[in-house]
């Protein structure tokens, strides 16, 4: 057998295919997170705790089976499935993509879900779009 010390397996963030139900989903909570903190006179993107919290809400608010065909959307995975891990890795790719749009002066050309969701992702990372990288 090969040895394998000092190699870490990929995470299983790596194989995670999110839908854009999905995304819109967790984008939409996002939002929802940060104008609670915001009541609250908190910067929310400092909240230690933040992608845990939105974890919670992700977990609480994604459809089951039947809400999900009531609605004609795909949500195929368990809400279970879907990990801190794995959620603070797809929030911060899209954060990044949305900078690099704001940095061109264009929503195209930095994935489709920066072109589909530009004006929710203006609301939640407005205030900060010149300081994403």
């Amino acid at each position: 057998m090969p040895r394998t010390a000092g190699k870490q397996s990929k995470p299983k963030t790596d194989c995670f295919t999110w839908t854009h139900y999905e995304v819109e989903l967790l984008l939409k909570v996002t939002n929802e997170y940060k104008v609670q903190k915001s009541t609250e006179s908190v910067d929310w993107e400092s909240v230690q705790s933040k992608y845990g919290d939105i974890l919670d809400m992700f977990q609480a608010e994604y459809p089951n089976n039947e809400n999900a065909a009531a609605l004609g959307k795909e949500y195929p995975h368990k809400p279970e499935d879907i990990t801190k891990a794995t959620l603070s890795t797809k929030l911060k790719a899209v954060r990044k993509k949305f900078g690099q749009a704001v940095d061109s002066g264009r929503k195209s050309g930095h994935g489709r879900v920066v072109l589909l969701y530009y004006e929710l992702c203006k609301e939640i990372w407005a205030a900060r779009q010149r300081q994403i990288r």
